[in-house]
């Protein structure tokens, strides 16, 4: 059996014989035994060049702060992640990134990214936009499926989707939120129609809206759930606040009292505290989840 300082230099001579899927496995038996960034960019190398590109991506999350600290590193990751059409994760990453870039960095990669969107296969651009045509029919389920093809979309094509299902009155409104949050991320300024769950439309711009995750009626939900020996049931209850509170973005703060009567309508589906209008909203949302699952 070779030990693993052998192992590493046979998948060192791969590389450079460019026998890439053989390094790979060879890295991957390395990495699993002993992490490291020098082991994981070989690998990140050798999956990139064997057209593994899903799996680089994911790899390269383990050492992220090293990928984006580099302009050569990080534009091997954009590379990458434009192979494997992950359009919209790429811009996202990169507007997290942009604030602390200087401007000719800004310009650089900006224009980068735009060169990796314009060559996008147009055929399958087609394909995901005649298949998400058909979302409003689809149940919750498939719904999901076409939102994560919709995702590996450009950022233009997306905006120029987004309309449709914002303003559906069919389509979960789990999808809505996950969009527009994924839009808020975007940082996209335009004005949208959204259908929220009482049917009113309102006029939102994603890039004003809040964090959802930083939610302070979460933060403060939670801490008024009783302490549990039992931590499954903590994780569940708070999974059910959180899709609940979901399903009210982005207006949860003005709809939400934090109080014991909402907790136990969210968590326990008891609405005797609430007033009539309260508990038609805590029977929607239980509703809307069901059909999610």
């Amino acid at each position: 059996m070779p030990n693993k300082q052998s192992q590493f230099e046979q998948a060192e001579k791969f590389l450079m014989q460019k026998k890439y899927f053989q390094a790979s496995e060879l890295l991957t038996k390395c990495y699993s035994q002993h992490q490291n960034f020098r082991t994981n960019y070989l690998l990140f190398k050798a999956l990139t060049k064997s057209q593994q590109d899903h799996a680089a991506v994911d790899l390269a999350q383990d050492y992220l702060n090293s990928y984006i600290a580099d302009n050569d590193l990080f534009l091997e990751l954009l590379k990458a992640m434009g192979q494997d059409h992950q359009y919209i994760a790429m811009r996202i990453l990169y507007q997290q990134l942009e604030p602390c870039m200087k401007d000719t960095e800004q310009t650089f990669f900006d224009e980068t990214i735009l060169q990796f969107e314009q060559q996008a296969d147009p055929l399958w651009i087609r394909k995901i936009v005649f298949e998400s045509a058909g979302m409003e029919l689809a149940p919750p389920s498939e719904q999901r499926r076409l939102l994560k093809k919709i995702y590996s979309l450009p950022v233009k094509l997306l905006v120029n989707i987004a309309p449709n299902i914002l303003a559906s009155t069919t389509i979960h409104p789990l999808i809505k939120v996950d969009l527009l949050d994924t839009l808020r991320k975007l940082k996209i300024n335009e004005s949208f129609d959204f259908v929220f769950i009482n049917g009113e439309h309102y006029q939102v711009s994603p890039a004003k809206l809040p964090n959802e995750q930083s939610s302070e009626v979460k933060k403060r939900l939670f801490a008024l759930l009783p302490d549990h020996t039992d931590q499954a049931l903590l994780v569940a209850q708070q999974a059910e606040i959180s899709l609940k509170l979901l399903l009210l973005y982005p207006f949860a703060t003005t709809i939400i009292k934090v109080n014991h009567g909402w907790l136990d309508a969210l968590v326990k589906g008891e609405t005797a505290a609430l007033s009539i209008s309260e508990k038609e909203i805590a029977v929607k949302l239980t509703e809307l989840l069901d059909q999610w699952a």
